[in-house]
């Protein structure tokens, strides 16, 4: 969804998909992230061995590739091509992206779920001593109040994770009560019927720029315009649940080629953007330029993902300090 949102934001694909089309991408994504987290760790022991577990699968997975292209966009940029798209030439924004604290481009979302990591431990850590419902708004409350504080006082909203916190506290929520969801005959009886509505109006209808020309925004913002959507939240989370149940309607994701997509998805969302533009500069037919971009931007990934990303990520998980510790 990101990168036809963004070919469709440089008129390689229709206009229906561009103006915050993958925004509603990311939105699955948080909300997918923080399922995952929740499923995989908070059913665990709270103790110093599943923390460091939970931490150096997260560093693993994470750190090395964004570093790695943090880095050779600084070097791009300093040396070879002053206009690279991931143009690194601001010292405080350089750091700031080095340490996870904001990041430019397509790299912003890292920094967020980085941020998230850390205060899923707080989370998991309170959870563990009090798995009440109350410890889940408690945590929405005291993440979002940072956020709701700036653009009160300062109409800002900086790109960190109080601004989309609540977005991962959904998914968490999904996981913690996902049984309950699978059992309630009722929930299964409205997702098998109203999944494929859902994708539609997901991919087709309800995109930003059909709301824009029917004029269904309410706020100048340009995130308040969708992650402060009611219904396009209602959508995505619709969306969401009917791929958790596996619906009929979501079946394709099971296809071998989405399963594929997904396994080297994080290298192709960082990668997809300077290589889009380097190819929207060519000479050439429309339709070819975004079919190069395609094509390359999915070998990289899997280069990346099966020769870097894995290898490294297995390296970190299994270090000798992590032996020691665990011993």
């Amino acid at each position: 969804m990101v990168f036809v949102s963004h070919a469709a934001n440089e008129t390689l694909l229709p206009n229906i998909w561009s103006k915050g089309f993958g925004q509603t991408g990311v939105m699955i994504f948080f909300v997918l992230s923080g399922f995952l987290m929740t499923h995989l760790y908070v059913h665990e022991d709270f103790n110093r061995t599943n923390v460091i577990k939970y931490s150096l699968a997260r560093i693993g997975r994470v750190f090395p590739l964004y570093l790695i292209l943090l880095a050779i966009s600084l070097i791009i940029t300093k040396y070879i091509y002053s206009d690279f798209y991931y143009k690194l030439d601001n010292i405080s924004q350089s750091i700031n992206a080095f340490l996870f604290i904001e990041a430019p481009y397509a790299f912003w979302t890292i920094p967020v779920e980085v941020q998230f990591y850390l205060i899923f431990i707080g989370f998991w850590f309170v959870h563990k001593r009090s798995p009440s419902p109350i410890t889940l708004v408690l945590f929405v409350t005291v993440t979002m109040l940072p956020s709701v504080i700036l653009y009160i006082g300062f109409s800002k909203l900086p790109r960190f994770v109080s601004l989309y916190s609540y977005a991962f506290f959904i998914g968490v929520a999904t996981a913690l009560y996902q049984e309950r969801i699978r059992n309630n005959k009722l929930i299964k009886k409205y997702a098998s019927a109203t999944g494929y509505p859902l994708v539609i109006l997901l991919l087709f209808i309800y995109t930003p720029f059909n709301r824009e020309q029917f004029e269904l925004t309410y706020f100048e913002s340009t995130y308040l315009r969708t992650w402060g959507d009611p219904i396009t939240w209602l959508i995505v989370y619709g969306v969401f649940i009917c791929a958790i149940l596996n619906t009929r309607s979501m079946a394709f994701l099971n296809y071998k080629p989405f399963v594929y997509l997904g396994g080297i998805s994080y290298g192709f969302y960082l990668m997809h953007y300077p290589i889009l533009m380097y190819f929207k500069d060519m000479k050439i037919n429309s339709a070819l330029q975004l079919i190069f971009a395609f094509t390359v931007t999915t070998i990289l990934s899997h280069i990346s993902y099966h020769y870097f990303e894995k290898r490294l990520g297995k390296k970190i998980k299994n270090t000798i300090y992590c032996n020691k510790i665990l011993t």
